[in-house]
């Protein structure tokens, strides 16, 4: 223990001297990415020495200096790096929305694919962690592909290995094996953490999947791999687990194991702290110390709690079940079993509930007898016969209770199946709505592609037929000059044309002022077609992504542009009622109008691309139109 205090010492030391350096470093930098680099790099030397609200201060600092640049690679190298640490401090929930924001950012840079693999690890991993194993499995297979793809070995072997971990706390034990043997086979064998890492895992997927030769075998490399160390592992606190497991001493077991918990504590890691206290519990519960092994199984409770790591706990429910019905304390040992029923899946529930039934039984039995004991001796046969009854009586009430509790959990459980359908639906949905959001994006593309090519490429290609017709040398000067003119006057109309495609793809009114002045511009461009707008905004805009606000302005201009080009009219209200959680629009004009009933099934690539838009934002929106009076139009977009 003196030695991990000099040791963690002098870790600490040296990461305040790399730190002072850092701020040094941001001082003297002169360039954004380098201030972004170094904020960066802040961010991983914090976390080492768990200042965790530090890092992510200074991560956030990169992220909205890359913003400002819009540099996509540090943008989405600070997003990664905010979600990783945010993850292995157990905010599991805050750390994948940076990594989903990483995700979104990646799918127009397709180029990153060295990123977009770490980031698919990393959300795995949350995934892992918040028990969504689905999503878990989805992630590590896709990350895994893209390390195939880049022959990136290292990454490869941590996608096999969080795998491998996936189906162990899922008990699929042919799995884990599986991909555990995946990890072993890419494993660089020179770097000892990593072997050791995946010897240790392999071992715990053979012996709990049953393979005992396989197991014997493994055993034999962990001691050779022991002994080219020079058995320097086992005085390390981070391979307390390798020690436990593969060791042979129980002593050296729980000494290195208390190790193990003094060195997570040290560095904060509330996952590792929970499970090392839960083998700590299990080597003294193995040892036959069951008050050492009750203190540290309930301690780690709220630790494994708080990381969602539901397993686990599980697993400690169960162990102190039996510590305490071996040391007849019934009470307590039912209301762990209670609680570990509760986590259980179907299959162990019928089983569980004949335990707790028969723990009450013989809890008030106890509790009858001792009664009886202590009346006096003096009692008839009829105050006898009476506690008999009422004995009998409990009896009867703890199966009814009993088989009560039982239906009620079969009814979660099926409750808990249709949510997952619901959940399932839902993500089938949003799947939906990016591809027609993304349809819509491929027609805004074709539409830009046409006016480029349609417009502005007719009007240059005849700006350089007057320039080779005015260099002739026959042409007189009149006429050169003549042709001079028409060419500068076609280059106007040129650039005029690259400002109006320009606009019509980002107004610089939206990016300096916000959506309330590019509105104003889009009424001023409808009044330029002839139609007379009304422009009305009610309340003061709250805060407001720039993303979201991008995409209302993109609905108000489609629906703009079909009033020009479709509603033939004269008159358009266009208004914006802000409240503090929502925005109201209203779009109302007196045109042809159009029978909705004729757009089920039948709708345009802009009408598509309006509702996905609405639907992505959790919005609403609802079409009123009368054939020859015109249409109105409601929408309703949350902002929180």
């Amino acid at each position: 223990m003196l030695l991990l205090f000099f040791w963690s010492l002098a870790m600490s030391l040296l990461a305040q001297s790399k730190v002072q350096e850092l701020h040094k470093v941001l001082s003297e930098a002169k360039a954004d990415s380098s201030r972004i680099l170094t904020y960066l790099d802040l961010g991983q030397e914090y976390s080492k020495e768990r200042k965790t609200d530090s890092s992510i201060h200074y991560l956030n600092k990169g992220l909205l200096l890359s913003e400002s640049i819009e540099n996509d690679y540090l943008i989405i190298r600070t997003l990664s790096a905010l979600g990783f640490h945010l993850n292995v401090s157990g905010n599991n929930k805050a750390g994948l929305t940076y990594l989903q924001r990483a995700v979104n950012l990646l799918k127009s840079n397709p180029e990153y694919k060295g990123l977009n693999a770490d980031v698919y690890t990393n959300i795995a991993n949350c995934y892992r962690r918040l028990t969504q194993m689905d999503s878990s499995y989805y992630y590590y297979t896709e990350g895994s592909k893209l390390y195939e793809t880049l022959n990136d070995q290292h990454g490869l072997w941590k996608t096999k290995v969080g795998l491998t971990r996936l189906f162990m706390e899922n008990k699929n034990y042919p799995k884990a094996i599986e991909y555990i043997e995946q990890a072993m086979a890419v494993v660089d064998r020179s770097k000892r953490i990593d072997y050791g890492f995946s010897l240790y895992f392999q071992n715990l997927a053979y012996l709990y999947g049953g393979e005992m030769e396989k197991y014997a075998q493994n055993f034999e490399a962990w001691r050779a791999f022991k002994s080219e160390g020079s058995g320097a592992i086992d005085g390390d606190a981070r391979h307390a687990d390798l020690v436990n497991t593969f060791g042979d001493d129980p002593d050296q077991s729980i000494i290195a194991m208390q190790q193990a918990v003094a060195y997570s504590r040290s560095r904060g890691n509330k996952l590792m702290i929970g499970l090392h206290l839960q083998s700590l519990g299990n080597l003294n519960k193995e040892a036959g110390d069951l008050e050492k092994a009750k203190a540290s199984l309930e301690e780690s409770i709220p630790y494994l709690q708080e990381v969602g790591s539901r397993y686990a706990v599980e697993e400690n429910y169960y162990d102190l079940y039996e510590i305490y019905k071996e040391q007849d304390s019934l009470i307590n040992a039912s209301r762990y079993l209670e609680q570990y029923v509760a986590l259980k899946d179907s299959i162990a529930k019928a089983q569980m509930q004949r335990n707790i039934s028969e723990l009450e039984i013989r809890y008030e039995t106890e509790k009858k007898d001792q009664t009886i004991l202590q009346q006096s001796r003096e009692r008839n046969l009829l105050l006898i016969s009476g506690a008999l009854l009422l004995v009998a009586g409990g009896v009867i009430i703890l199966y009814l209770r009993n088989r009560l509790r039982l239906n009620q959990q079969l009814a979660e459980r099926e409750a808990e199946i249709q949510s997952q359908k619901i959940t399932q639906l839902e993500q089938e949905k949003k799947l939906a709505t990016y591809d027609a959001m993304i349809n819509g994006q491929e027609q805004e593309r074709q539409r830009v592609a046409r006016d480029l090519h349609d417009s502005i490429g007719g009007l240059l290609s005849t700006v350089k037929a007057h320039f080779n017709a005015a260099q002739t040398v026959s042409t007189s000067p009149a006429d050169q000059e003549h042709r001079f003119d028409k060419a500068n006057t076609l280059l106007d109309e040129a650039c005029e044309e690259v400002r109006r495609i320009s606009h019509n793809m980002m107004p610089r009114a939206l990016e300096l002022s916000g959506i309330e002045l590019a509105v104003e511009d889009l009424r001023d461009g409808l009044k330029s077609k002839g139609i007379n707008c009304q422009l009305e905004i009610i309340g003061n805009k709250p805060l407001f992504e720039k993303s979201k606000e991008t995409m209302v302005f993109r609905i108000l201009q489609e629906l703009c542009n079909n009033v020009i080009k479709h509603a033939q009219a004269k008159m358009v209200l266009l208004q914006l009622l802000w409240t503090n959680d929502k925005l109201n629009i209203l779009i109302e004009d007196d045109g042809k109008g159009f029978d909705i009933d004729s757009l089920v099934g039948n709708e345009g690539i802009g009408l598509k691309s309006i509702r996905s838009r609405v639907k992505f934002l959790n919005g609403e929106i609802h079409f009123d139109s009368v054939l020859h009076e015109g249409t109105t139009v409601n929408l309703e977009i949350p902002l929180v």
